[in-house]
This record gives C-alpha cells, sequence and structure tokens, in this order.
C-alpha cells in the first residue's frame, strides 16, 4: 500500500498503470487515463497545471501567491508545458495530485452535479522509468498534492 505525504484515510475503487522513459508522454499519459476512467475529454492544459504545482511544492515544499502568479504567467507565454519538462528531468522524488472530475446527471428532472476524485502518482523508478499510476478514489482525506512516502 502506497503511504502518501498529508494523506490522512484514502480508499481506492480502480487502478490504471503505465510507465513511460520520456518525460514528454507524461502529460498526455496522465491524460488519456483520466479520459478512459472519467469518459469525458481531459484538458490536457489542466494536467500541466497540476505536474507544475506539485513539481513546485516538492521542490520547494511550499506553494504560495507566487507560485500561482508564476503559473499564470507561463500560460500566457505558451511556456508551461517545456518548463514542467525541464521540471520532471530534474525531480528528485515520486509525488502525487488529486484530480476532480465534474459531471452533471439527471435524475427524474433533477440535474445533479457529482464529483469524482483521483489520485495521480507519477512514480520515478531507478531505471530512468516513469511509472503514472491513476486510482478512482471512493473516500480521501488529505492535502491535493504531496510526496509519494512508501511505495
Amino acid at each position: 500500500m502506497m503511504k502518501y505525504e498529508g494523506v490522512k484515510k484514502i480508499e481506492t475503487i480502480h487502478t490504471v498503470e503505465r510507465i513511460t522513459t520520456r518525460v514528454e508522454d507524461i502529460a498526455k499519459t496522465i491524460a488519456d487515463i483520466l479520459s478512459s476512467l472519467t469518459k469525458s475529454n481531459i484538458d490536457i492544459d489542466s494536467v500541466y497545471e497540476m505536474l507544475y504545482l506539485a513539481c513546485i511544492y516538492c521542490k520547494d515544499r511550499k506553494m504560495d501567491s507566487i507560485t500561482y502568479i508564476n503559473l499564470q504567467h507561463l500560460k500566457e507565454n505558451k511556456e508551461l508545458a517545456s518548463t514542467v519538462h525541464d521540471m520532471l528531468k530534474t525531480i528528485q522524488s515520486s509525488f502525487y495530485f488529486i484530480y476532480v472530475s465534474y459531471s452533471m446527471n439527471n435524475n427524474d428532472g433533477m440535474a445533479c452535479i457529482r464529483h469524482k476524485y483521483y489520485i495521480v502518482d507519477v512514480i520515478k523508478n531507478r531505471k530512468e522509468q516513469l511509472t503514472i499510476r491513476v486510482t478512482e478514489l471512493n473516500k480521501f482525506e488529505g492535502t491535493s498534492v504531496g510526496r509519494i512516502l512508501k511505495r
């Protein structure tokens, strides 16, 4: 069982895992897995945003208003993807982030908005490989980003 920094309670439903050797493929791999689990198109830019925030947290152990200002600047200048690729090449520890998917259902004429949580693990292996693991969550209590403490 994985041990996550900042996670108090976790119950999983379904896991999909893929391995890649190219950091350039990580965001697309995550978006593809999330799209298959959520049955909707996942915006790859939102994946890059979460990867950026996770990398910043793992490097600096904090996120503040400057982090979000820098994120916005990178998005506006179309530099976010290349910046994330560079950060992933130098990241030292495995990390996770929580992705939330929203959907609207129609139940007897009432619109219901539902959300599902997914934990996205980026695991750095010894063989220069990265394991991408996306798990649908039944219950979750904890922080939305952090390091993986134990595999």
